[in-house]
């Protein structure tokens, strides 16, 4: 049947718009992905291709993705918001382009049933809470501005990540104005992997292989599920993209054409502009095409060539001119060092690609075509490659725009089709008996993982109550658009969903590493600060963090996941709750809003220990033995992944809050991880450096389950560390009379050297800091008759008692107190019975 194609595409576009505006959510997306890709791809397809048939209409889906991203970045770079108009420009004028020209058109009723995988796939893998919170704000900021942003908003920060992905969601809810769809939109994105893989299947095989490649990359490959899952959307559709362009440049190295060329030029630039993983497989693109242009044209191949160099160069304008160096900051490289790098183990490798895909892969590498080998091997080797490099973190200018699992996620397009050619022959008679019992032997993947059931939430469902209260606490920050909230961490946390949801300035914003955020925003020097505020709120350090960021609230979620529950574990809400520095604005679960106060009351800080053994393997060791009094100055040591500091602070009276102090020299870029070890090592956290080269002290509150006799580990991920003191100290509000005594409670009050414990208070404490006092002297002024009990508070909750006799006499008197030995925190409870005491001096032995 011949069709005029221009009409036929005219009608379909029509069709589409009506559907678009008519039809229900989800219908409408599919209806206006029809009019905008489809009928895009196929009027630039159709100069291509005699006939419309199925094959084509997939093609043409494909070819209409890759215009569109690119027409995004023109308008992009020229900063032209996107109108109706300028949204159906490039289907009309397609649609005009052949408008005269008439082709074949075979289809059947057969062929729709290519569409049934995608539908189920998307069902199955679709869900509505939208995984990747920078990936929301990404397309929110396109969505603001009207066209893709050269910066985040909020933030001065140049926005080279690219936004292919966003951009095309942004077109097809351009009409609705709701952001909610965005996951769905994703899904179904990602879900056209099965074309790019049916198609090469089926030139390199048959039709039954097609079919078994597409299934397999929507059902047997890991990757797609994790990308429609855990909103890695960029990345999906990059799979796609890649697979197409790789598609694009075989069949260009067989027949190649000046028309192909431009094809594949059109979609390199859209798989850089949708993903940075697309340059793990550009050189294998540039390779065939260049193949095949000197395989053709021999003679004369300066045409083509020129013809392909400048489709590249065109298309790839608009994205460089909106992109800086690919190159990452020192800073970068180490960050991110944890983030990128991988074990490398089996288990991740089928974690990331899968199992089934990977063993029926391996079986059709056998059965493939000798002049297709190389061309596979190619393609895997260089995804492998990719992992490898990102996973040692070798270093060359791009390494850090891909993640090992991003380079293990790309194998698996190469990996699905050769695993429908594998399926085709592992299916015949002779090898049934074969295929089921190595089936049997593995451990299957499952298809889809478990949804849990959604809680309905103020912007987006919940999936967990936690999630749910972080909501509820966020929605109580949209009246004050200036506010700027200190979060407990940018990614792993339900904090870090405040800059995507509410659109509010954040400490530590979750934005793309490929954006250079990390050293833009000088996120490790912040961390660091940060972890003061964690540990003592309420001590000038904190106070001065706080004012000179702006911070007006403090946001502690209660929806983490495991691998960055020590960064939530750093901070007590307890201190913020009593505190009178921070007002609590909601609290509900393990969710905490405070709103920072501008008064500050400050509080102390005192060392309860000795300094400790230092245990050091590649640097100086003290002298005399390794063991340092309080009043000797500290020495220098270099700690390597071996080293150790004993922590031995003797008995305590009761447990009060503990925190580890440590002071290390700022030298290198490499973290360092901190541990506790007692029975077994507590992870306490992991400190960025940033080679400024001046010594800083942290704080760490210590776990209630750690006793005395614990050893502090400094492990070093690369440099050693140089340590100048490790210590314990405990954190409370009192009147410091020496190193050794601290009056606490709220019955004290100061006159001069004179102190003055309230008998109208329950009890007053002295706190002795030194495990080597034996006795305490009391001078006091006996002004007034009345006994003074001191409640000598010991472990096991025994209680030693003194008692002072006053006559009132009115003269000078000292009475000393003997102390149980090796109490490094001793608390005496002192209750005043008739009269007030009145302190004197306080000196210890």
């Amino acid at each position: 049947m011949v069709q005029r194609t221009g009409l036929v595409l005219a009608s379909v576009l029509g069709s589409s718009i009506l559907a678009g505006v008519v039809l229900p959510y989800p219908f409408y997306i599919v209806a206006w992905m029809v009019g905008l890709f489809f009928v895009t791809g196929a009027g630039i397809l159709l100069h291509l291709e005699p006939t419309l048939n199925l094959d084509t209409l997939l093609t043409s889906v494909l070819v209409g993705l890759c215009v569109h991203v690119v027409y995004g970045y023109v308008l992009g770079a020229l900063q032209i918001e996107l109108t109706l108009w300028l949204l159906l420009a490039p289907s009309v004028l397609s649609s005009i382009s052949v408008m005269r020209s008439r082709q074949n058109i075979h289809l059947n009723l057969k062929d729709s049933l290519l569409l049934i995988p995608l539908m189920v796939f998307v069902v199955l893998a679709g869900h509505a809470v939208p995984g990747e919170q920078a990936g929301l704000f990404a397309f929110r900021s396109i969505m603001e501005a009207g066209f893709i942003p050269s910066h985040y908003p909020l933030y001065e920060i140049p926005l080279k990540t690219p936004l292919g992905f966003h951009f095309l969601v942004y077109e097809v809810l351009f009409l609705a104005g709701d952001w909610h769809s965005y996951s769905l939109c994703g899904v179904i994105l990602s879900s056209l992997a099965f074309i790019p893989c049916y198609l090469m299947a089926k030139s390199l095989h048959s039709e039954k292989a097609g079919w078994a490649a597409g299934m397999c990359a929507l059902f047997a490959s890991v990757a797609l599920v994790d990308c429609a899952q855990d909103g890695l959307y960029s990345l999906g559709l990059s799979l796609v993209i890649q697979g197409t362009v790789m598609y694009w440049a075989l069949d260009s190295s067989k027949q190649c054409s000046a028309r192909k060329l431009v094809l594949v030029g059109l979609g390199c630039a859209a798989g850089i502009e949708v993903h940075t993983s697309f340059v793990v497989v550009l050189p294998a693109v540039l390779v065939l095409a260049l193949y095949g242009v000197f395989r053709s044209y021999r003679g004369r191949p300066i045409k083509p060539l020129a013809v392909f160099g400048g489709s590249l160069f065109v298309f790839f304008i608009p994205f460089v001119g909106q992109s800086c160096d690919v190159t990452s900051s020192i800073h970068e490289v180490a960050y991110w060092a944890g983030e990128i790098g991988t074990a490398g183990t089996p288990g991740f490798v089928t974690a990331n690609v899968g199992i089934w895909v990977i063993f029926i892969g391996a079986v059709g590498f056998l059965f493939v075509r000798k002049v297709h080998v190389l061309f596979f091997a190619g393609w895997i080797g260089l995804g492998a490659s990719a992992a490898l490099i990102s996973g040692f973190m070798l270093s060359f200018p791009v390494w850090s725009m891909i993640s090992s699992a991003e380079g293990l996620k790309i194998l698996s397009i190469p990996l699905s089709v050769l695993a429908g050619i594998g399926l085709v022959h592992l299916t015949k008679p002779s090898w049934s008996i074969v295929f089921l019992l190595l089936l049997m032997s593995v451990t299957p993947q499952p298809v889809v993982r478990e949804t849990p059931s959604l809680l309905t939430g103020p912007f987006v469902p919940a999936d967990s109550q936690y999630f749910l209260d972080d909501q509820e606490a966020m929605q109580l920050l949209e009246p004050y658009p200036d506010s700027y909230i200190l979060n407990d961490w940018w990614m792993g946390t339900g904090s870090s969903w405040i800059l995507p949801l509410v659109e509010r300035k954040v400490m530590f914003p979750y934005l793309y590493r490929y954006d250079g955020a990390v050293s833009t925003l000088n996120i490790p020097e912040k961390e660091k600060k940060s972890f003061l505020v964690a540990a003592l709120p309420d001590i000038e350090p904190s106070l001065l963090f706080l004012r000179e960021e702006g911070v007006d609230y403090v946001f502690l979620s209660g929806y983490i996941r495991p691998e960055v529950a020590w960064r939530r574990i750093l901070w007590d809400p307890e201190c913020m709750l009593k505190s009178l520095n921070y007002n609590l604005v909601f609290h509900r679960g393990d969710t905490y809003l405070f709103k920072v106060l501008p008064s500050f009351t400050f509080s102390n800080t005192y060392r309860i220990s000795e300094v400790p053994t230092f245990v050091g393997f590649t640097g100086r060791c003290p002298a005399g033995g390794g063991m340092l009094q309080s009043d000797v100055q500290p020495v220098l040591v270099d700690f390597d992944g071996n080293g150790q500091a004993i922590i031995a602070w003797g008995s305590m009276s009761f447990r009060p809050a503990l925190y580890v102090r440590i002071t290390f020299l700022d030298s290198g870029f490499d973290p360092f991880d901190i541990l506790v070890r007692e029975q077994e090592e507590f992870f306490l956290a992991t400190v960025p450096r940033t080679n400024s080269g001046l010594w800083e002290t942290l704080y760490f509150r210590l776990p209630v389950e750690i006793e005395e006799g614990a050893a502090v580990m400094l492990t070093p991920h690369g440099t050693p560390v140089t340590v100048s003191d490790v210590a314990v100290m405990a954190c409370f509000h009192g009147m410091k009379v020496s190193d050794e005594v601290v009056l606490v409670g709220d019955s004290w009050s100061q006159v001069n050297e004179v102190y003055v414990a309230k008998s109208s208070a329950t009890t007053s404490h002295i706190y002795v800091l030194s495990p080597l006092i034996t006795v305490v002297n009391i001078t006091y002024f006996d002004d007034a008759p009345g006994n003074v009990d001191f409640n000598i508070l010991l472990s096991g909750g025994q209680l030693g008692r003194f008692i002072l006799e006053r006559t009132g006499d009115g003269n000078v008197k000292c009475v000393s107190i003997p102390i149980p030995t090796g109490y490094s925190f001793l608390d005496i409870g002192v209750s005043a019975w008739e009269s007030d005491l009145t302190i004197l001096a306080i000196s210890c032995e």
